[in-house]
């Protein structure tokens, strides 16, 4: 008897950067796909990004960095948050449809 193949476990990790908003646009398009388990990481950002994204998505994780240090260092720093078995990297201008 063979069983149904488990679903992969995604996870999707967002660094921002300054990036008004689209950044929403794109975390509620991720969850929209099904994608639950995401953090944004944000490098710094000095514009309302992330105002604009509690305001419309209050619970979404976000990790702060207090400044920029790159976006390499940003993104392993989200996916030690997220865990997962695929892990989305993505650029805050990213929607899936």
């Amino acid at each position: 008897m063979t069983s149904e193949p488990q679903a992969p476990d995604v996870a999707a990790v967002v660094v921002n950067y300054n990036a008004g908003s689209v950044l929403a646009e794109c975390v509620a398009s991720l969850q929209s796909a099904g994608i639950e388990n995401l953090v944004v990481v944000d490098n710094g950002s000095t514009d309302d990004s992330l105002g604009d994204l509690a305001a419309r998505l209050s619970h979404v994780r976000v990790v702060h960095t207090g400044r920029n240090l790159g976006y390499g260092r940003r993104v392993n720093r989200g996916a030690r948050e997220v865990g997962g078995q695929l892990i989305l990297v993505c650029n805050p201008d990213l929607v899936v449809q």
